[in-house]
C-alpha cells in the first residue's frame, strides 16, 4: 500500500482555549470589525488539527467569502475516540467528567461541541455554522438534537466510517452512510457479531469500560484501543453512533433529524466514490428519506446545494481538483444564504 507524501507548511492560527483540556484552532478571516462568521469543523474517528486533506483549500476559500475556519479538538479526537462517546447517558468508557455521580460521561462530544459554540458566541457576533466530516456528523446530529443548539446551520459531509492512515485506494462506487454500515466491509458478519455479542456480555456485566480484545476488531480498529460500550455504540443496530445507517425506519429518522431545531440551515455532502460504505445503499433516496425527516421539524434542507458529489471519495483525498472544486463551491454558496 502506498504511503501518503506529507508536505510541511505553515499557517497562521488563533488559539483558543475553549474549556480547560481543549482547544480550538481559528484560521483567520479578513473581516474589519468584530463581527466574524464561524465555520466550526469537527472531524471523524482518528482525526484532529489539521488531519482532514481538504481543510486547507477549504480556509482559503471561507476566508474569501468572509467566514473563519475553527477546527474543533475534542477528548475524542485523534485515538480518543475509542473510550469516548457521544450517547447521552452512556456509561464512561475509561474517562468522563468530573462530579457527574452516576458514571455518565453525559454526551462528551456534545457537551464539549456546545462549550465551544458557547465560547464562539460569547466572543463575538455574527453568524455560526457548525460542519462534520465523517463520524463528526454525529457528533453534530447529537449536539442538534440533545442541546439548545444556537448555530445558524449545519454542514454533514461524508457521515461516518472510519479511515486508518495510510488509506485504501478508492477504487468502489460507493454512497455516504455510516460507521454500522462501513464496519461490514472490513470484517466477516461471523467476526462482526462475534465482536458485538462480546461488547455486549460486558456492558450487561457493567464492564463497558473494558477494552475489547484486539482480534475481535476489524483491522482498521486494530491501532486504537476501544471499550465494549463504544464498539457496542458503533456497530451495533440503532447504538448511538447509529444516525446515518440507510436501514433505520422513518420513526427513527424522525427522532434525529426531525429535531434539529426549527428554521436551522441544513446542507447534505455525499461522496459518489466513498471506499467506506456498501454499494447496495441508494444515495438519492436516502437522501430524500433525510430531507423529509428534516422538514417534519422545521429545519431548512438546502436541496439546491446538497447532493451527491461525483468523482468525490470519502474525504476527498486525490481527487481531481474540479471534485474538490464542487464540493467547496457547495459548501461557499449555502454559506452565502445564511
Amino acid at each position: 500500500m502506498d504511503q501518503k507524501i506529507f508536505y510541511p507548511s505553515s499557517r497562521a492560527t488563533i488559539m483558543h482555549h475553549y474549556s480547560p483540556r481543549l482547544i480550538a484552532v481559528e484560521h483567520p478571516a479578513a473581516i474589519n470589525g468584530n463581527m466574524k462568521n464561524t465555520l466550526l469543523l469537527v472531524g471523524g474517528l482518528g482525526d484532529g488539527i489539521h488531519t482532514i486533506p481538504y481543510v486547507s483549500p477549504l480556509i482559503d476559500a471561507v476566508t474569501g467569502a468572509g467566514w473563519s475556519l475553527v477546527e474543533v479538538l475534542l477528548s475524542s479526537s485523534y485515538n480518543g475516540w475509542g473510550i469516548g462517546s457521544i450517547a447521552q447517558f452512556a456509561p464512561k468508557c475509561g474517562m468522563g467528567w468530573e462530579g457527574d455521580g452516576g458514571g455518565s460521561n453525559k454526551s462528551r462530544d456534545a457537551v464539549e461541541i456546545s462549550a465551544c459554540v458557547e465560547y464562539f458566541r460569547t466572543i463575538r457576533g455574527g453568524k455560526l455554522v457548525l460542519m462534520g466530516h465523517s463520524t463528526g456528523c454525529q457528533d453534530a446530529l447529537e449536539y442538534l438534537t440533545k442541546h439548545s443548539a444556537i448555530i445558524n446551520g449545519v454542514i454533514f459531509q461524508a457521515s461516518g466510517g472510519y479511515l486508518p492512515f495510510p488509506s485504501p485506494d478508492p477504487i468502489t462506487d460507493l454512497a455516504t452512510v455510516s460507521d454500522r454500515e462501513s464496519a461490514t466491509l472490513g470484517q466477516s458478519p461471523d467476526r462482526l457479531s462475534a465482536s458485538l455479542t462480546h461488547a455486549r456480555s460486558l456492558i450487561d456485566s457493567a464492564r463497558g469500560a473494558e477494552i475489547i480484545p484486539s482480534h475481535f476488531r476489524s483491522p482498521t480498529y486494530t491501532d486504537t484501543p476501544v471499550c465494549a460500550q463504544r464498539w457496542w455504540d458503533l456497530n451495533a443496530f440503532a447504538g448511538a453512533d447509529d444516525y446515518f445507517s440507510s436501514d433505520l425506519n422513518e420513526e427513527m429518522l424522525t427522532r434525529t433529524f426531525g429535531m434539529i431545531m426549527r428554521n436551522t440551515n441544513v446542507l447534505f455532502l455525499f461522496s459518489a466514490m466513498d471506499q467506506l460504505v456498501p454499494a447496495w445503499v441508494d444515495k438519492e433516496y436516502l437522501l430524500k428519506r433525510w430531507y423529509l425527516a428534516c422538514a417534519l421539524g422545521g429545519a431548512v434542507v438546502d436541496k439546491v446545494e446538497s447532493g451527491v458529489i461525483n468523482g468525490a471519495n470519502h474525504n476527498f483525498e486525490g481527487v481531481d481538483a474540479g471534485v474538490l472544486a464542487d464540493m467547496i463551491g457547495r459548501v461557499i454558496r449555502f454559506l452565502g444564504k445564511i
